[in-house]
């Protein structure tokens, strides 16, 4: 199961699709409440508590999907977390998934959706924590382009 070895971290926002609902909340996962910065610190410490436990948590670091092709920047949470708690940054490139669930589309299409697994990035344990998870992100996100199939929207 799942929830046995990994949580999933997703945005609050889903939780408004009724046919989603039952069953993402059964999956265990963290949802992320982005207009609310108290319950982000909450949901931070779940995610550090799970990380304590060797649980591994799966996080999306661009926060969204969109119609439009390439690959957003990404929020500096997950990679803040990792340097506090010392976790490595496993990045996975997706190459496939718009063609699979098109923006606009409720149903996703049966196509081949590929992913590209690179060696786990370990934080620097040096002073300056924002610094560190900044490189942990831009080696991350590196790795990601190299491999996902669309271009850099920075």
């Amino acid at each position: 199961m799942l929830a046995d070895t990994h949580i999933v971290v997703a945005k609050a926002e889903l939780l408004r699709i009724p046919i989603l609902r039952t069953y993402l909340l059964k999956l265990g996962i963290i949802f992320v409440e982005r207009s609310a910065p108290e319950q982000r610190l909450q949901e931070v410490a779940r995610m550090k508590a799970a990380l304590a436990r060797g649980l591994s948590v799966i996080i999306f670091p661009e926060g969204t999907f969109s119609a439009e092709t390439g690959l957003r920047p990404f929020h500096l949470g997950a990679f803040e977390i990792a340097t506090a708690s010392g976790a490595p940054i496993v990045p996975i490139a997706l190459k496939g998934t718009r063609s699979v669930l098109r923006d606009g589309h409720w149903l996703p299409r049966r196509l081949p959706v590929i992913a590209v697994i690179s060696a786990p990035l370990i934080p620097s344990t040096d002073n300056d924590a924002f610094a560190a998870a900044v490189r942990l992100r831009d080696q991350a996100r590196a790795q990601i382009v190299q491999h996902c199939g669309e271009p850099d929207l920075l």
